[in-house]
Order: C-alpha cells, then sequence, then structure tokens
C-alpha cells in the first residue's frame, strides 16, 4: 500500500481488515515475499496502527485456514503477533516495520472487538459491552494490559459467553 493512500481509509469510512498472525517476518514473508517485493516494502506491509493513526477502522480477522504460514482462528495469537510484530515464540526476532509499527495493545483488541463489528456494519448490536447488545464476551486468566506482550498467545480463556450463553468454562 502506497503511504499515500494510507489516509484513504478514514475519508472513505472503509475497514482496514488483517489478521495480526501476518506482522511478523515468518518464513513466507522473508523469503517469497521479500524477494518479490524487496525487503523495503515486505516491511512495509501489514501499516495497520498507520491506518489507525490515520484515523481509519481497523479490523482484526482471520483467513483460516486457507491463509500464509502462521493461519489460526486463534485472536490471542493475533493480538500478540500485532502488539509485538514478532513470530510467535521468538521474543528476539527482528519486528515487521520495526518499533514504530508495533500494534498498541488496546487498538489491537478493539480491532479483534468493536472494530470488526464496525466493519461488518453490526456495530450497533456486538462488538462493545453494552447496554441493548448481545452479551457476547470472553474472561481470560490475567490481565493482558498487565503483561509482557509476549505470552499473551499462553493466556487461557476461563470464559466464553455468546449472545448471553455461557458456550465455554474452564474451572471457574
Amino acid at each position: 500500500m502506497h503511504p499515500d493512500d494510507l489516509h484513504r481509509f478514514a475519508e472513505l469510512g472503509v475497514t482496514y481488515d488483517t489478521t495480526g498472525q501476518w506482522m511478523g517476518w515468518d518464513p513466507i514473508l522473508s523469503t517469497v515475499t521479500a524477494t518479490r517485493l524487496g525487503k523495503g516494502r515486505a516491511n512495509a506491509a501489514y501499516p495497520m496502527k498507520t491506518v489507525a493513526d490515520a484515523g481509519g477502522n481497523v479490523s482484526l480477522g482471520s483467513d483460516f485456514p486457507a491463509a500464509s504460514y502462521f493461519a489460526d482462528y486463534q485472536a490471542l495469537n493475533a493480538i500478540e503477533m500485532a502488539t509485538t510484530r514478532q513470530v510467535l515464540g521468538k521474543p528476539d526476532a527482528p519486528r515487521l516495520g520495526g518499533e514504530e509499527a508495533r500494534v498498541p495493545l488496546d487498538l489491537a483488541i478493539g480491532a479483534n472487538t468493536l472494530g470488526a463489528a464496525w466493519g461488518m456494519g453490526v456495530d450497533d448490536w456486538i462488538g462493545s459491552i453494552e447496554v441493548g447488545k448481545k452479551a457476547d464476551l470472553i474472561v481470560l486468566d490475567q490481565n493482558l494490559f498487565e503483561i509482557d506482550p509476549h505470552p499473551i498467545s499462553q493466556t487461557t480463556v476461563e470464559l466464553t459467553m455468546m449472545n448471553g450463553i455461557i458456550r465455554h468454562r474452564n474451572g471457574i
């Protein structure tokens, strides 16, 4: 994406949707992509933070099972990679886009919730915890804002509620 176009997401009222699981120098990006596009352009891939800073709506989704080296449905994996810009389990790996490309945790969580709902046009009934919206939420075993971002993917989902109905309970 050309840097001059990053502001257009806000101007056009469209959503920048990607997955955090692409936001590290994985084996595909560091070989095939870097060879075909050049390392500089590959390093500029997935400018989620820049789009958000320009006022655009951002969403973290998933193309599982059809995409990339890392592709799964686990939002915590995507949040960790977006906030670190590193491959899971490799805290010493280079950061895709450098330190400035790291996505703040609140933005990554918001992209998985309200940003995604807004992008789908359903933010009036899902995406945040508010009176009148469906009670879709999870309870985690730790506060993500109080830990280093590298073990976010190891966080346990203790409870999952969809439409106000508990669908998963892990010992609580």
